[in-house]
């Protein structure tokens, strides 16, 4: 049973235009890709543009909030004066008081066990 040669042609032909439409599809699937990593590539910039203007804005702001200058005007216009040099005490660090007993201040150490708390704390 020999298929006549017009009906060989013909399922050829059905067989080339179906991978051509399945090629087409393919291609339009990734030029359709494409185009919308576009779009979210500029939307990408637009933001970064945004998120970069911002920061100056913030960077200006703080560089202005804590000019001296202005922070002298401010404290003055609230009656905070320069205090005189009989009013600086200098302190001098020690180890941290903390309400835990038997604890020396310092993170992840522990003084002796053993050692009753008086209550008293040690100052350098």
């Amino acid at each position: 049973m020999n298929a006549p040669p017009v009906r060989i042609a013909v399922v050829g032909m059905i067989i080339a235009a179906l991978i051509a439409v399945l090629l087409g599809a393919a291609h339009v699937a990734r030029r359709q890709q494409v185009i919308w990593l576009g779009y979210e590539l500029s939307r990408a910039i637009e933001d970064l543009a945004q998120k970069q203007e911002e920061n100056r804005r913030l960077r200006l702001e703080k560089a202005t909030l804590t000019n001296p200058e202005r922070i002298k005007r401010l404290a003055a216009s609230l009656g905070m004066t320069q205090p005189g040099p009989a009013q600086i005490r200098v302190i001098r660090a020690g180890p941290a008081i903390n309400a835990e007993p038997g604890r020396t201040g310092r993170p992840g150490e522990r003084s002796d066990p053993t050692r009753q708390s008086s209550g008293e704390v040690d100052v350098p």
